[in-house]
């Protein structure tokens, strides 16, 4: 199984369209999105699956979407990061969009979903994943 990943704040990324298959290349998409602005990309599988990723510099978030778009699905933390009610913000076509405190991930929770994903296509099912 493989994914390919689309920025969905800069049109120009050269990595725009590439596919994902193994941990040089998720790694490859962590390093270049560390020194910039948080942002929201897709991750989209073979199978039609799809990764919303909000990837800032110390804290992401996911979204999952069923291949029919019939359910939409974020993860959780087992122990969150946050208990505030604050919030976070990705860039998204030169918008922020807010993203409930609630749902920040550690970058380290972030790339092990990343690669569950790209290998399966599926949910990680080791992380609480909650119906929006």
């Amino acid at each position: 199984m493989t994914a390919r990943f689309f920025d969905r704040q800069d049109a120009g990324n050269p990595l725009n369209g590439i596919t994902l298959s193994s941990e040089d290349d998720i790694a490859t998409v962590f390093e270049h999105a560390r020194d910039r602005e948080p942002f929201f990309c897709e991750l989209l599988s073979d199978s039609g699956s799809m990764l919303l990723m909000g990837m800032g510099r110390e804290r992401g978030c996911i979204q999952f979407t069923e291949p029919d778009n019939s359910h939409f699905r974020m993860a959780i933390e087992v122990a969150p990061l946050h208990q505030g009610k604050g919030e976070l913000s990705f860039l998204m076509g030169g918008t922020r969009t807010p993203v409930p405190e609630q749902f920040a991930l550690s970058l380290a929770t972030e790339r092990t979903i990343v690669r569950h994903f790209v290998r399966t296509g599926e949910m990680l099912p080791s992380i609480s994943w909650v119906e929006i």
